[in-house]
């Protein structure tokens, strides 16, 4: 039987090497580019739809004088835009009026809106955000358009619904995480200056690639083949108790090299396998 299935038994150690491999120095030390220049894409792009939206004058004069339609307001929204948008009038005294806005799960920090053609990361109580402004007179009132884009939800208290993670790709936290710390990996906003920095993490079940899974599962299928390649011919040969005695007694092997070597498979990085849903 080896020496005629030989091959089954070579691939899928190779395709275990492969994963191995694969994780361990491709996936692990790509993913911080990998989001950094994902997450840089989404804020920038962003940053180019708000600053769109501050030219358009007839829009921001409707706002203002709440003349707009229900159909510009649910294409203002925050779930479609993506991010918070605001708009103040500064008056003479020197204090700002909100007079639009939507959302209601933040407010941009009053101390930036002096500022126009900027972005920065701001710290506020849910989260940071990328916090970017537009200076606009009309017809002799000045306004501050203000918007806040999220970048990582984060919360005094944690609960199921309320994780800390990135706003736009929240598996990025089980590999990276926010750095005020200088590293390699910048994230820039649209004007250039650089907002923050990504740091790689490695948690205890680090969530595997999907080209690593794939890698896994053709291993097992054609290992698989092999335990059923061999039992089929022990059958043959000594009989059907005999097959099926050495087919159960394989794979309950396996059954306990994973059960007593957990880190061969790290199974507890899938939900199904998450003792949580036992409790």
């Amino acid at each position: 039987i080896l020496s005629s299935h030989l091959y089954l038994v070579l691939a899928a150690a190779g395709l275990f090497l492969t994963a191995i491999l694969l994780n361990r120095y491709v996936i692990e030390t790509t993913s911080s580019i990998y989001y950094s220049s994902r997450i840089q894409k989404d804020i920038q792009q962003k940053e180019k739809d708000f600053a769109k939206l501050a030219t358009d004058t007839s829009l921001i004069n409707s706002l203002v004088s709440e003349s707009y339609s229900q159909e510009t307001l649910q294409q203002l929204l925050e779930e479609e835009k993506g991010y918070g948008f605001f708009v103040y009038e500064r008056r003479l005294s020197g204090e700002s009026r909100l007079l639009f806005w939507n959302t209601q799960v933040a407010l941009p920090p009053i101390n930036l809106m002096e500022e126009s053609d900027v972005s920065r990361l701001v710290t506020l109580k849910n989260g940071f955000y990328v916090h970017t402004s537009k200076s606009l007179v009309l017809n002799g009132r000045r306004f501050a358009l203000e918007a806040l884009i999220p970048v990582m939800w984060k919360y005094f208290v944690e609960i199921e619904n309320l994780k800390t993670e990135f706003a736009s790709f929240p598996d990025a936290r089980r590999r990276v995480d926010i750095s005020f710390e200088p590293t390699s990996q910048q994230v820039k906003s649209s004007y250039g200056n650089i907002l923050f920095y990504l740091k790689q993490i490695t948690l205890r079940h680090q969530l595997s690639s999907w080209w690593t899974i794939a890698f896994v599962l053709a291993g097992i299928f054609l290992l698989f083949w092999f335990i059923h390649q061999s039992a089929h011919f022990i059958a043959e040969k000594k009989g059907l108790w005999w097959g099926t005695s050495f087919l159960v007694t394989v794979i309950l092997l396996l059954r306990l090299c994973t059960y007593y070597f957990p880190d061969l498979m790290d199974l507890r990085q899938f939900e199904l396998f998450d003792p949580a849903i036992y409790g």
